[in-house]
């Protein structure tokens, strides 16, 4: 999930169908180049409650999660431009973070999706699953966002061929 879809997601018919468990939203990147519309679901577990209760709006027919962010705008490229100072302003705070928390590696908005796919990938998640929620049409995307498995899972993993 990227700014724009943060900033544009709704309490949708989805939101209320589910009785408030879980968000569906249509990821505004690939909204104009997909054959058909694909739909996200993101469920709501514990972690994401406490952050909805603390930053979301209340729950209404259509209204957005997080107003605040757009700060009332409608008008398309005035949200463009909304998000984009979003994007650098958090950009900025992540590599702030990174450096207190000791983390050298550079990090990037994109970087989140990256360690999605690869920390569900590596706990065993199927990857069919992780490319339904990340949008993606087919799985040879997904796979361009997996890292590799590290030396010590790929030898647990064909050390597994022996014990069965």
């Amino acid at each position: 999930m990227n700014l724009m879809d943060i900033c544009l997601l709704t309490y949708n018919d989805h939101y209320f169908n589910s009785e408030g468990k879980e968000l569906m939203f249509v990821r505004k990147k690939t909204e104009a180049t997909s054959e058909s519309e694909i739909q996200i679901i993101i469920p709501i577990i514990p972690e994401l409650e406490e952050i909805l209760n603390h930053y979301a709006s209340a729950p209404s027919k259509d209204s957005y999660v997080f107003p605040d962010l757009l700060k009332g705008e409608t008008n398309p490229t005035n949200i463009k431009a909304i998000v984009k100072d979003l994007n650098a302003d958090f950009g900025f705070r992540l590599k702030k973070a990174a450096k207190e928390v000791g983390i050298s590696k550079p990090i990037s908005m994109t970087y989140a999706r990256h360690s999605f796919a690869t920390n569900l990938t590596h706990a065993g998640v199927s990857e069919r699953y992780i490319s339904q929620a990340m949008g993606h049409s087919n799985k040879n995307v997904t796979g361009g966002y997996i890292a590799p498995f590290s030396p010590q899972k790929r030898v647990l993993f064909n050390s597994m061929l022996l014990t069965v």
